[in-house]
């Protein structure tokens, strides 16, 4: 993975590394829950697990 890397060379916290990792992955999960693509699961569904 570029990205971690990239941070991790750069000196940047591990939590701090982590929560950026976490919201590159999940921002585009909010329009994927939208869609009519979402593997037949509720957007409330995908929005609690995505709290965790």
């Amino acid at each position: 993975m570029v990205g971690p890397a990239l941070l991790w060379r750069n000196g940047v916290p591990f939590e701090l590394r982590e929560k950026i990792c976490r919201i590159i992955r999940v921002h585009q999960i909010p329009f994927y829950a939208l869609s009519d693509d979402n593997n037949y699961k509720s957007p409330q569904w995908l929005i609690h697990r995505l709290s965790w």
